[in-house]
């Protein structure tokens, strides 16, 4: 799936043990100003509330497919979730 380069970058999670798989993010007013990730998984701190991140960079795993899913539909990044669950837990054990 493609999507608009100039609207979303990739960035790979600082903080997540073994970082493989980059996350999407919408950008601002410049190729620098990363916003909200396109989807949850891309909280990556602070449980869930923010991110680190190394902008602009791509895991050994690609970037998420979840990510590239909403931004070919051109959608919005996700606001921060309330908090880690059971599930992003998991999540985070497969990276």
């Amino acid at each position: 799936m493609n999507y608009d380069k100039t609207k979303y970058r990739p960035g790979l999670g600082r903080s997540v043990p073994n970082p493989r798989r980059a996350h999407l993010y919408e950008l601002g007013e410049h190729s620098m100003d990363f916003q909200n990730p396109m989807c949850r998984y891309g909280w990556n701190c602070d449980g869930g509330e923010s991110y680190s991140i190394l902008r602009g960079n791509v895991g050994v795993d690609g970037i998420c497919k979840l990510c590239v899913r909403r931004a070919a539909k051109g959608l919005s990044g996700v606001e921060s979730p309330v908090s880690y669950t059971e599930e992003y837990e998991e999540f985070l054990e497969t990276l």
